[in-house]
C-alpha cells in the first residue's frame, strides 16, 4: 500500500494477474490457431484505434508500460479472429460496445471517444458502464478482462509484448519452447 493509503498499481496488477492468469491462459489455448480471415484480424482500423484507447484507460502507462505498449490490442484482435460461437459472440459484443461507447461519448461531450483527453475518456468509460445499461456494463467488463488477458497471457498469443506484463509483476516463466528465448 502506498503512503497515501491507496493500493499501488503494481500491487493491484499483481493480485489481478494472479487471479486471472489461469483463465487467460486456458481460454487462449483452446482456440489458438483458428481464424476467420487469412490475416487473422477481426477488427477494422477504426475499431482497433478505439479499442486501443479504451484499453489504455483500463491499463494506462504511468511510468510502467500501458496497454498499448504491452500489445493488448494485438492480443484482442487475434483472439476475436478465432472461429467458434463463443468467439463470434465476443467479437459482436466488443464491436457493438465500441460503437456504442463512441456514440455515448459523442452524445455526452460532442466529441468522439478518441478526441477526448485521458480524463474525459475515463469519465466516458465509467459513465457508460454505470449508466448505459446491462449491455454497456457487459462490454466494459469484457474490455477489462481482455485487457488483463492481453497484458498477462503468454506472449505467443499476441499480447504481453516482450513479457512486459510478467516483468511488471516479477514473474519469470520457464518456457519449454526453445523459440521463446
Amino acid at each position: 500500500m502506498a503512503a497515501n493509503g491507496r493500493v499501488s498499481r503494481r500491487a493491484f496488477l499483481g493480485g489481478l494477474a494472479a487471479a486471472s492468469s489461469g483463465l487467460a491462459l486456458s481460454s487462449c489455448r483452446r482456440g489458438a490457431g483458428k481464424a476467420e480471415s487469412p490475416d487473422g484480424k477481426s477488427l477494422t482500423a477504426g475499431e482497433l484505434a478505439l479499442c486501443a484507447a479504451a484499453c489504455e484507460r483500463v491499463l494506462p502507462a504511468d511510468g510502467d508500460p500501458g496497454a498499448r505498449e504491452m500489445g493488448v490490442v494485438d492480443y484482442i484482435d487475434l483472439r476475436l479472429a478465432r472461429a467458434g460461437r463463443r468467439a463470434v459472440r465476443q467479437r459482436r459484443r466488443l464491436k457493438r460496445g465500441l460503437e456504442q461507447l463512441d456514440q455515448w461519448s459523442r452524445k455526452r461531450s460532442r466529441k468522439s471517444f478518441l478526441a477526448l483527453d485521458p480524463d474525459g475518456q475515463d469519465d466516458a468509460l465509467a459513465s457508460f458502464a454505470a449508466e448505459g445499461g446491462d449491455e454497456a456494463y457487459a462490454f466494459v467488463r469484457q474490455l477489462v478482462l481482455l485487457t488483463m488477458e492481453g497484458a498477462f497471457a503468454d506472449p505467443v498469443y499476441g499480447g504481453n509484448r516482450d513479457k512486459t506484463g510478467w516483468k511488471l509483476i516479477g514473474f519469470d516463466a520457464p518456457c519449454p519452447n526453445p523459440r521463446c528465448h
